[in-house]
């Protein structure tokens, strides 16, 4: 028997439309839980969380949106900041105000999600309950500047022969994540929808002050350690929020987090906001 619901729509958001992943319990209960919202790494997109969604949302609404210029959603005019990447969610906030009986939401972001999460809750924090972070990108100056000259560049579909067969051997023929082989492909394909605009997050991500929004955080965190290459950031920046709880799941590696330990996670999870 299927135990959720699922659907997509569409919203009106600061770069055009935003493509959202809703699941929600099949049968309806008499005292709904708090929706969660999910913001998803770079260059995937919500279907990051599907596995993830799907179970977590046996009793509860869970929202995935693409990031702007990701998966579904629009792509953005120019250059992005954190600040609008923040912006661009709001209406699916306020929607959500409008048709349930919260009027605050718990959200979680990991890499790029994270501090899109951090910024929406400082700038409207009446809209966010609870924040969980697995993985933060919080980073030093030498950190910042070795991103940027990674990432921070238009990618090489038409100067590189060879750019798009290294990803997909490296996400999908030589990949040792325990999924399927249609799980694969299909996250192989979310990475190249973002095309030649992929840099815009990392660049947003690069130059936002996550130093200055984690001291300002009064919601409470709950920070997942994961293995990851955000790990070592991420006990870092617990140091700066006054409000928070780490849970220590190094053991389960951040890829394999949403689809094959996702139970485990989700375990944590509804401890932490029940």
């Amino acid at each position: 028997m299927v135990k959720t619901k699922s659907k997509r729509f569409y919203l009106d958001s600061l770069f055009g439309q935003l493509h959202v992943r809703e699941t929600r319990p099949n049968k309806e209960e008499s005292k709904p839980k708090r929706p969660v919202i999910c913001f998803h790494q770079s260059p995937l997109s919500g279907t990051q969380y599907k596995v993830f969604q799907n179970e977590l949302g046996r009793d509860r609404l869970v929202y995935c949106p693409d990031t702007p210029g990701f998966g579904g959603s629009d792509i953005p005019y120019d250059e992005v900041t954190i600040s609008q990447y923040a912006d661009s969610m709001l209406p699916l906030l306020e929607k959500l105000k409008e048709e349930t009986t919260f009027d605050s939401f718990d959200v979680l972001g990991g890499h790029t999600g994270s501090v899109i999460a951090l910024e929406i809750a400082l700038n409207k924090p009446d809209l966010i309950n609870k924040i969980i972070l697995p993985s933060i990108a919080f980073f030093s100056e030498e950190e910042r500047k070795e991103i940027k000259n990674k990432f921070v560049n238009v990618p090489a579909y038409f100067s590189d022969p060879k750019f798009v067969s290294r990803i997909y051997s490296d996400t999908v023929l030589n990949s040792t994540t325990p999924i399927s082989e249609d799980r694969k492909l299909e996250l192989f394909a979310e990475r190249l929808r973002s095309g030649l605009t992929a840099w815009y997050a990392p660049n947003a991500v690069t130059s936002y002050n996550s130093l200055e929004a984690l001291k300002k955080t009064t919601h409470k965190v709950l920070i997942i350690l994961l293995e990851d290459m955000l790990l070592d950031n991420s006990l870092r920046a617990s140091k700066f929020i006054e409000n928070c709880v780490i849970k220590d799941l190094r053991h389960i590696s951040h890829t394999n987090a949403w689809d094959v330990d996702h139970k485990e996670i989700i375990q944590e999870i509804k401890m932490f906001l029940e």
